[in-house]
């Protein structure tokens, strides 16, 4: 699942990520909070320093 969730992630289908990470993170895998935070830097990118 958690490969599945990075597939939608580099399609740029960030919904579909969010949902498959959501749910994998929910069951205590790890590498579904760290989906997630890939998932919010993806959408958001940090801005950098000056």
């Amino acid at each position: 699942m958690v490969l599945r969730g990075h597939c939608y992630l580099n399609l740029k289908m960030y919904d579909d990520a969010e949902r498959i990470f959501t749910a994998v993170a929910a069951t205590g895998n790890r590498d579904g909070s760290r989906g997630l935070r890939d998932l919010m830097l993806a959408k958001h990118p940090p801005r950098g320093e000056y």
